[in-house]
């Protein structure tokens, strides 16, 4: 009997990130958005691009 593999769709993964994100963005509002992809760039409110500690 053969073995069943699961194959990871990275293209299918990333339609499904992008989807929830846009779900989740069409919600806020201009600045909520902007502070949204500040933090995820990791800028500070200032400006100034916050340091990361490796975990």
């Amino acid at each position: 009997m053969p073995l069943k593999t699961q194959t990871f769709d990275a293209l299918a993964e990333s339609r499904k990130w992008r989807e929830r994100v846009s779900r989740k963005i069409a919600k806020m509002t201009p600045a909520q958005e902007l502070a949204y992809f500040n933090r995820r760039r990791g800028v500070a409110a200032s400006g100034r691009k916050m340091l990361t500690r490796a975990a």
